[in-house]
């Protein structure tokens, strides 16, 4: 519905206006219909404003344009802060008439920043909510202080609904929160708010928030495995029986993640990992380094479960398979596609159901513009592995010459850098070698997930 960070004049209807640092207090110049606004926003400015932009989320401009009450026409929202004032957080709310923009409503915020905006029509009845969601001050009102101070002590985040039907600027919901996303989790057309919340001793609680009898409100709630500190990651995703299902990933140690799988069953929010001796997840595996995402592009979101590859030696490093896991809504686990991941140097290689378990990393070396990962094939503890083939990444002056001299075969090319594969003599004596053609088809850059919450 919104556009992403864009240049800073406005390109599109329904586009956000996007400033550098270089702009924090002059506007860049609009189009010409857009006069009156940058007057009106000019005038703000000059009278001790400035800009407060959300530092989060999708829409993270200090002025974004959006058709609120679905007539056609959009309208401003100007993030301020006014410094001195109780409520220093301010959101302007311009409308167009004739006459040009003018003030429809302004909406007060305690705290230390706007942290995300989202809009999104709640109640069906055509007139996007906003939804603000501030970092709150833990002591004083925080007048004079510095802006650092206030960030060290805004510690709690306070989600707030506004109801903006004639402007009335009405707070139907405001409750605390460390996470929330906006989804139709139970996919029966109407939205939810999911939040994630927790004190400051126990763990998290998810919480859906739905438009029920006039009003937004709590219609479920489950309990994570979790600490809010702890907290890592918070998805929604497609399990393999259709359902859409809430993946909310925390810390265990440096080492390992827990996540739980929360689903929406006939209202009611149900953790699918939850064990109920022990009130945590069952669900428990080594840190794998990607994102949890649907990595064969099916709409089922899979989960990256590692899995240690055989090691040259006790003392050599370990390396990780990545098994990419679907789900179900009883909890059955699917391994979608088994891979190895190379974020180092951006790329993942898809293992044939042959190479997984016996497929192993016999060393990984660096030069100037090169970096080479060898794998072998495992042939017992006693017995030296094969060592088969050795994938290149080339980056320097000289990439174009490395990338094929002998027996090399290019993989793929990116602006700056070659992919190139090498068979090493004993891959020919390898019951599990394939071709040149079917090596570049499992070789895939890593794509950079960009999922906010």
């Amino acid at each position: 519905m919104f556009c992403a960070a864009m240049a800073t004049t406005l390109l599109l209807s329904g586009c956000m206006f996007a400033l550098s640092p270089d702009d924090l207090y002059s506007l860049p110049k609009l189009p010409e219909e857009y006069v009156d606004l940058e007057q009106e926003i000019a005038a703000l400015v000059d009278s001790g404003y400035e800009y407060a932009a959300p530092t989060g989320g999708e829409n993270v401009q200090p002025v974004q344009m959006v058709d609120i009450d679905g007539d056609g026409e959009d309208e401003a929202l100007l993030f301020l802060r006014k410094s001195g004032e109780s409520k220093p957080l301010k959101i302007y709310i311009f409308k167009q008439s004739s006459e040009g923009y003018q003030t429809a409503a302004v909406l007060e915020e305690s705290g230390a920043s706007i942290e995300r905006v989202d809009y999104q029509d709640m109640n069906g009845d055509g007139v996007l909510e906003l939804i603000v969601g501030c970092r709150i001050m833990t002591g004083d009102s925080g007048i004079g202080q510095t802006e650092e101070i206030l960030n060290e002590r805004a510690l709690i985040r306070v989600v707030s609904v506004y109801n903006l039907e004639r402007y009335n600027t009405q707070k139907i919901l405001e409750v605390n929160y460390n996470r929330c996303l906006i989804t139709d989790l139970d996919c029966d057309g109407t939205p939810e708010m999911i939040v994630i919340a927790g004190g400051t001793s126990g763990n998290c609680t998810a919480s859906a928030y739905s438009w029920r009898l006039g009003a937004l409100e709590q219609i479920a709630s489950a309990p994570l495995s979790v600490p809010p500190a702890m907290l890592e990651s918070v998805r929604v995703g497609g399990l393999t029986d259709g359902a859409q299902a809430l993946f909310v990933t925390g810390v265990v140690d440096a080492e390992n993640r827990i996540t739980d799988l929360l689903v929406m069953e006939n209202g009611v929010l149900v953790n699918c990992t939850m064990d109920e001796q022990s009130g945590i997840s069952g669900l428990v595996y080594h840190a794998a380094g990607v994102e949890a995402q649907d990595i064969d592009q099916d709409g089922v979101l899979e989960l990256p479960i590692p899995y240690a590859l055989h090691k040259t030696s006790s003392i050599a490093p370990t390396y990780w398979g990545i098994r990419w896991t679907a789900f179900a809504v009883d909890g059955r686990q699917t391994v979608k596609e088994t891979t190895y991941h190379n974020p180092t140097d951006g790329w993942y290689l898809v293992l044939p159901e042959s190479w997984k378990d016996v497929l192993m990393v016999t060393s990984v070396t660096s030069a100037a513009g090169e970096r080479i990962v060898t794998f072998g094939v495992y042939q017992g503890e006693d017995t030296d592995p094969l060592e088969v083939i050795a994938i290149y990444t080339e980056s320097g002056e000289s990439r174009e010459y490395k990338a094929t001299k002998g027996d090399r075969f290019i993989l793929m090319r990116q602006a700056t850098t070659i992919y190139a594969a090498e068979f090493l003599p004993d891959y020919s004596t390898w019951s599990g070698a394939m071709s040149a053609d079917a090596l570049k088809d499992g070789f895939r850059m890593i794509r950079d997930e960009w999922y906010l919450t």
